[in-house]
């Protein structure tokens, strides 16, 4: 009858445990779930800014805001060549 109860109680005692493992775990997997969704917002914003950053509008304003202009001939080296 002592056995029982022990184990009875043995039972129920893993049984918590177990259950507040999971729930610690769903606890985890969500904020891992939110930092997850952060970080996706985050890196499509970086690739709009840089898609914006590299437009050839926004490319040639910068240039000439630096006072470049398009290379002379004499000027452009093909790689490969002698």
């Amino acid at each position: 009858m002592i056995w029982a109860f022990l184990a009875l109680f043995a039972q129920a005692g893993f049984l918590v445990w177990v259950n507040t493992e999971r729930i610690e775990l769903a606890y985890d997997i969500k904020g891992k779930q939110e930092l997850l969704a952060e970080k996706q917002a985050l890196a499509a914003k970086l690739e709009v800014e840089k898609n914006n950053l590299l437009a050839p509008y926004q490319l040639e304003q910068l240039a000439k805001r630096f006072g470049l202009e398009p290379p002379q001939p004499e000027q452009v080296r093909v790689l490969g060549e002698n």
